[in-house]
């Protein structure tokens, strides 16, 4: 066999392997999509309790309150409630006790934008409503204990 011949042998393999290659790449691209279109990611309501808990739990004018259900037991979202309005939206409803002394709208607002905030950015989910509810005063913490 000539070296012209030789060479024309390799550049042919050469070709067949990038078209393969991109053929590879397409089907690839085609299995993604696939899976992409039947594929879902479910998030918990629990797991947005859990990250309004968190925002919570970082305030100190506040107190959690929850229902004789949940005071009987120890769950850590106590006090928070969370509904789906469709699958790409929520609505948060916090109980809450606030320090007495302090401004009850500046808190519950506070309340509002952190929890909104974390919650959309960890999820990806749409914050409808973050209702808080002022279920009464606490007395403010001995501050010698």
């Amino acid at each position: 066999m000539s070296k012209d011949v030789k060479e024309k042998n390799e550049n042919k393999k050469d070709k067949l392997k990038v078209s393969k290659s991109q053929n590879s790449e397409i089907d690839k691209k085609k299995n993604v999509d696939k899976y992409e279109e039947t594929s879902e990611v479910e998030i918990l309501p629990e797991v947005i309790a859990s990250i309004a808990s968190v925002e919570l739990d970082k305030m100190m004018k506040i107190e959690r309150v929850g229902s004789i259900l949940e005071s009987l037991g120890s769950k850590k979202n106590k006090g928070i409630k969370v509904e789906f309005i469709n699958p790409k939206e929520v609505k948060i409803d916090i109980n809450i006790l606030v320090e007495y002394g302090v401004r009850i709208p500046d808190v519950a607002f506070e309340i509002q934008k952190a929890v909104k905030n974390s919650v959309e950015a960890m999820t990806g989910l749409r914050i409808q409503e973050v209702n808080v509810h002022v279920q009464g005063i606490k007395k403010k913490e001995d501050e010698n204990n």
